[in-house]
């Protein structure tokens, strides 16, 4: 048992991962290694405790194998910020699969708690969201409802590939379903969870508040972190000075529509810049790297040449 215990603590895992291991062998011990025991082909004294060894190592590989795997599929990798005035945050693994939901605000809780999407996919859980939403009154019949879309995650090509399956996702469903509403979609990096608990917000409405901020540098969050997100378009649109032509009965939904569609206009704009600065920095390094690489095997070249001469001087005065 010292070869085990040596063994096992030579592993490198977490504790609490080690601690549920070592539960599930004693139960596994319990149960079966008596009964194994008394076969045959057992035998007595080192044999058999060289094979009990065994067992216990494999299973503990077994064990952590499995705990392990569980522990990498219930990891969040990227994150889904939905917001009406029901603001809730989904939380996605390596398959797409969400894993974990919270409840941002107490409608976005609300919200959880008659929706089961645990294990779905992305798509299929803002779309049950969405279902529930309407069907709870939060999209309003005028059609002027905002349903904001977030995507987060370390890489922003991953963040925009979400964002593009979530909004298509919404948006075939809403159409579908006849559900009058307009679909705002965006991404962001993973740190703006961070940003955004500081004030105990969703990480989609501090986004739009950041997007006012842009506008008026004198807004604050607490101005606007409890407003809908068809209020804050609202307010974008009179910063921009966006001029919504139609109807007075269709004039609410129209000018959230012209603000949406110029919002989303700005962000794509802006994630095309940051890309072409990227790429333009890149460019600039590698010319960096390039010529300092020219000028270091050029010092090397004369310091041979250098030395060959050095060389060939000893030589000729050894001849002489």
């Amino acid at each position: 048992m010292k070869k085990f215990k040596k063994y096992f603590d030579s592993i490198q895992a977490e504790e609490e991962l080690k601690e549920k291991t070592v539960k599930y062998i004693r139960m596994y011990s319990a149960k079966n290694i008596e009964k194994e025991a008394e076969k045959k082909h057992y035998g007595k004294g080192i044999f058999a405790m060289k094979k009990l060894v065994g067992t216990l190592l494999s299973i503990t590989v077994l064990a952590l194998i499995a705990l392990g795997g569980f522990n990498i599929y219930n990891k969040p990798v990227a994150f889904v910020s939905f917001d009406i005035n029901p603001s809730v945050e989904l939380g996605l693994n390596f398959m797409n699969k969400v894993v974990s939901s919270k409840g941002v605000n107490d409608d976005g809780k609300e919200l959880l708690l008659k929706t089961s999407i645990k294990n779905m996919s992305a798509e299929d859980a803002v779309q049950a969201l969405v279902q529930e939403a309407d069907k709870e009154g939060y999209i309003y019949k005028d059609g002027s409802t905002v349903i904001a879309l977030t995507a987060l995650a370390q890489k922003e090509n991953d963040a925009i590939k979400i964002q593009d399956r979530i909004k298509d996702r919404v948006e075939s469903f809403t159409k579908d379903k006849n559900i009058e509403s307009i679909v705002y979609a965006d991404h962001s990096n993973i740190q703006l969870r961070t940003e955004a608990s500081e004030y105990d917000i969703s990480p989609g409405k501090y986004r739009l508040i950041e997007k006012l901020q842009e506008l008026d540098p004198s807004i604050t969050v607490e101005q606007y972190k409890d407003a809908k997100v068809t209020d804050i378009m609202r307010k974008a649109h009179d910063l921009m000075g966006i001029a919504t032509k139609a109807q007075a009965t269709e004039k609410n939904k129209n000018m959230i529509m012209d603000t949406v569609q110029e919002m989303m206009d700005r962000n794509k704009n802006q994630s095309l810049k940051k890309q072409d600065q990227t790429i333009t920095e890149t460019q600039q390094e590698t010319q960096q790297q390039t010529q300092t690489q020219i000028q270091t095997n050029s010092e090397k070249q004369e310091q041979m040449l250098n030395q060959t001469q050095t060389q060939n001087k000893t030589q000729l005065k050894q001849n002489n």
